[in-house]
């Protein structure tokens, strides 16, 4: 009979990085529920709901009640918990780097229609030619980028905000676009930052062309740098020529090419080497620029077609 040799540095920091989560919990019983729901986690085959987790741990024919108590008198500090990990995770990552975000939109489906969120939303596991719907549960998710090792590099979510929409059943949070919650996770980023003497570290946050909005950009927080989908139509304009003379400055120039017809010329393309998932990848790539969107002339952006 053979048996599997245990990795004990990895069981080890397990438990650090939960012991640096025990200063959030006032009660010692409070904090081994969670630290068993965490272990619960990692042997669970079915799906990762509370009632399962007890299942795993042999506490079936007990009592439940709790165990659920746990999330629903708010005895989670969530917040502070997304700071520690946080914390954790900036360990990995020099100061002199770019932090590098990525957020998306995600649902949870779920069949209860009196949860909170809960709305009819395009079901992502339809096929396309004959989309259908579902109740779910609509947020935004925030993951950092890990730095790549053997060409690989981990997305380590950090926090999910709700955005819930207009017609969800709310009474809790407020309706909000795909934007206003990464807007809301990019202040908490960078405020968590500062407290944690990273004030100066720049933030890359890497979205979709749902991203590409213009109170984003108007509104984005001071050492965030925007990096979207866009348009292929979207209205650029160069930088205004220095002004002389009486009279207010001009906030835009001349109308630049848009992102179409940039990509339809065939000049200008440079070759770039990638390593993706431990492959080489060839691309050719145009960058254009600085260039200012009408609305928002105090943020320049760059075009980079690819």
């Amino acid at each position: 009979m053979t048996t599997v040799t245990q990795i004990s540095p990895l069981i080890k920091h397990l438990f650090e990085i939960l012991e640096a989560h025990r200063p959030l919990f006032k009660q010692q019983r409070v904090y081994a529920r969670v630290e068993a729901l965490v272990l619960a986690e990692l042997f669970v085959f079915s799906r990762h709901t509370v009632s399962q987790l007890v299942r795993t741990l042999g506490l079936a024919e007990a009592d439940w009640s709790s165990w659920h108590r746990l999330f629903s008198r708010r005895r989670i500090a969530w917040e502070k918990m997304s700071g520690v990990v946080l914390k954790e995770v900036l360990v990995h990552i020099k100061k002199e780097s770019v932090l590098v975000v990525a957020g998306d939109a995600t649902q949870t489906a779920r069949s209860g229609c009196k949860i909170e969120g809960v709305s009819w939303l395009r079901n992502l596991r339809t096929p396309r030619f004959r989309m259908g719907i579902h109740r779910a549960q609509r947020w935004v998710n925030f993951s950092i980028l890990l730095p790549p090792e053997g060409g690989y590099s981990r997305a380590l979510p950090i926090r999910w905000l709700p955005a819930f929409t207009e017609k969800a059943r709310r009474r809790v949070y407020e309706a909000r676009k795909e934007w206003e919650a990464a807007l809301e996770g990019l202040r908490w980023l960078r405020e968590q930052m500062a407290r944690l003497g990273r004030a100066q570290q720049r933030v890359l946050f890497v979205g979709d062309g749902n991203y590409d909005h213009l109170e984003l950009w108007r509104h984005l927080p001071e050492g965030v740098i925007l990096l979207a989908r866009s348009a292929k139509n979207r209205a650029l304009y160069h930088l205004p020529e220095k002004h002389e003379g009486r009279g207010r400055p001009r906030k835009y120039g001349k109308r630049a090419p848009t992102p179409q017809q940039v990509w339809r010329q065939r000049r200008g393309w440079q070759r770039l080497t990638l390593f993706v998932r431990g492959r080489e990848r060839h691309l050719q790539v145009k960058v254009r620029g600085p260039f200012v969107r009408y609305g928002a002339p105090e943020h320049p952006v760059w075009l980079i077609v690819v």
